[in-house]
């Protein structure tokens, strides 16, 4: 599928999906991996035209942050949420 609004091709939507996996199997070992797990699959749902999943994912990266006492990544999750919001 290819995304006009980011311009990005099958072969970069695999190369996240593949990266996204490795961060994914680290992130069950290391649960403070999990935070930026959730953006990246946020940024990769919007990428693709999944609002609703992009939402979920941010929110369950904010509450992750915020469960780990993780300020920068919680602050990430609140600016990606911000400017989703403005873009819908």
């Amino acid at each position: 599928i290819h995304s006009p609004a980011t311009g990005s091709t099958p072969v970069q939507d695999a190369e996240a999906t593949r990266a996204l996996g490795t961060l994914r199997a680290f992130a069950r070992m290391c649960p403070v991996a999990r935070p930026r797990l959730l953006l990246g699959e946020a940024a990769l749902a919007s990428r693709m035209g999944r609002v609703r999943a992009a939402r979920r994912k941010l929110e369950a990266a904010l509450a992750s942050a915020t469960a780990l006492g993780m300020p920068l990544e919680a602050e990430l999750a609140r600016g990606a949420a911000k400017a989703r919001a403005s873009g819908e």
